[in-house]
């Protein structure tokens, strides 16, 4: 028998898929089978026809939405309010607050133990041996650096007026500082008085209601500046890179200045609000202030500059 290609060569065998007579040269093996050059390449590539298929096959449908089922999208990251300052943007607000912060808070922490005397109850045990113009210094020099750090803190949420145009924080930073002088006012003029200093100080036990009266005297307004100020803070965080945690300091702060303002559990209210003013300190640090068409952080732009005009050359 003679190749079909090569008559003048013995064929060795057929081709197993079309049998044509195949001499050495022209005969391929494959599979262990003899096949022509012509059909060894059909051979070959039968066995990627499938695999081409499957990539043409849809995706399964377990991604595919099934009727009547529910599905959890996560919101997407809510971006920074578009700022409206009402004047020109300046840092100097964020740095004083940052300082009033720290101070206010950690002066806030330091009443918790002493429940509606607040910062100063330490006085009327510190102090209650001595008597004549010495009593007195301490505690109308601690009263005014209360009231002092937090119209530091109030200036900070003024910042948050200045360069975004939050109404709300104004608010805020004029009720905190109203509050935090009229409490230390009352602490000087009614807690230091010779009357209230024998009632509470004296050999004898101090009378509940006087305590009492003391307490809310001095916790009220104090209270109520730190709500209205939390409220602040909370209606400013859409404008704070950090909103979520803006917004947790603002709750904070209302809910301690709420339990100051009726005067129960007072010591929680101190806690809370000084941890709240604490943690103000990396907001105001944070907070991104305006600068023409863009909005730089506090922490990183020393000065708010305008851009260079130019003058008119001369011919």
């Amino acid at each position: 028998m003679r190749c079909e290609v090569h008559p003048e060569s013995d064929a060795i065998g057929q081709c197993s898929r079309c049998s044509r007579a195949l001499c050495p040269e022209c005969a391929v093996r494959h599979m262990s089978a003899l096949h022509c050059k012509s059909c060894l390449s059909l051979a070959t590539e039968q066995p990627a026809a499938p695999a081409a298929a499957a990539s043409q096959i849809a995706p399964p449908p377990a991604t595919a939405p099934v009727a009547g089922a529910s599905y959890y999208q996560p919101p997407a990251p809510s971006a920074p309010a578009t700022p409206q300052p009402r004047g020109r943007p300046a840092t100097w607000p964020f740095a004083v607050g940052s300082v009033g912060a720290l101070g206010g808070g950690i002066s806030f922490m330091l009443s918790a133990p002493f429940g509606g005397f607040g910062f100063f109850g330490s006085i009327y045990g510190g102090y209650s041996s001595y008597v004549g113009y010495g009593y007195y210094v301490l505690p109308v020099i601690l009263a005014v650096v209360m009231a002092s750090l937090q119209t530091m803190y109030a200036i900070g949420l003024y910042g948050f007026y200045r360069n975004y145009g939050s109404p709300t924080s104004l608010a805020g930073a004029i009720a905190l500082v109203a509050g935090a002088w009229i409490s230390a006012a009352v602490f000087v003029i009614i807690g230091l008085s010779p009357t209230c200093i024998d009632e509470c100080i004296g050999p004898a036990p101090p009378s509940y209601y006087s305590y009492a009266f003391l307490s809310a005297a001095y916790s009220v307004p104090i209270g109520i500046g730190v709500i209205i100020a939390g409220l602040g803070v909370h209606n400013a965080a859409r404008f704070h890179p950090d909103i979520k945690a803006m917004r947790n300091v603002g709750v904070f702060l209302t809910t301690g200045g709420l339990i100051l303002a009726v005067v129960c559990l007072a010591f929680v209210g101190w806690a809370m609000a000084g941890v709240a003013e604490i943690v103000s300190l990396m907001l105001f640090r944070t907070a991104l202030v305006p600068s023409g068409s863009t909005v730089v952080a506090a922490s990183s732009m020393s000065s708010v500059t305008s851009p260079p005009s130019s003058s008119p050359s001369s011919k």
